[in-house]
C-alpha cells in the first residue's frame, strides 16, 4: 500500500500504550515477544525503497525488553529510532528511565531520538 502510493518514508509505532491496543499485542504490547517484533520488521527488507524507522519504549514491562530486540533492530537497516523512556505499562505517568535509555544506546547501531519528558 505505501509503495504503491509513492511514500518514501514510514515510521513504525512500536510505543503505543493505550490499553485496547496493547492487549492485541499491538504498540507497546508487542515488545514482550521478540520473535512477532522480527517477523513484523523483516517488512523493512522487502522494500528497500521505502526509508523505515521505529517508535518504540523501553518495554512494556520491563527496559529488559528493548534490550532484547538490539539483535533484531541493529540488523535491519532503519533510519532512525525513537524511544519513549517509559514502560508501556506507565503510559504516559511516573519517571523516565534514564539508565535504561543509557544501556539501549550503548549497544544501537542506529540515530536514537529520545523522547518523553522533554
Amino acid at each position: 500500500l505505501f509503495a504503491d502510493n509513492g511514500y518514501k518514508e514510514v515510521d513504525i509505532n512500536l510505543g503505543c500504550s493505550f490499553p485496547l491496543i496493547v492487549k492485541k499485542k499491538k504498540g507497546s504490547g508487542i515488545l514482550p515477544y521478540p520473535d512477532q517484533v522480527k517477523e513484523l520488521l523483516h517488512v523493512v527488507l522487502r522494500f528497500p525503497d521505502i526509508q523505515f524507522s521505529i517508535k518504540i519504549r523501553l518495554g512494556l514491562h520491563s527496559a529488559e525488553e528493548s534490550l532484547n530486540l538490539l539483535p533484531v533492530f541493529n540488523d535491519l537497516p532503519l533510519k532512525h529510532i525513537t524511544m519513549h523512556l517509559r514502560l508501556g505499562i506507565q503510559q504516559y505517568k511516573g519517571e523516565v528511565d534514564i539508565e535504561g535509555f543509557g544501556l539501549f544506546y550503548e549497544k544501537c547501531n542506529h540515530p536514537l531520538i529520545y523522547n518523553g519528558d522533554i
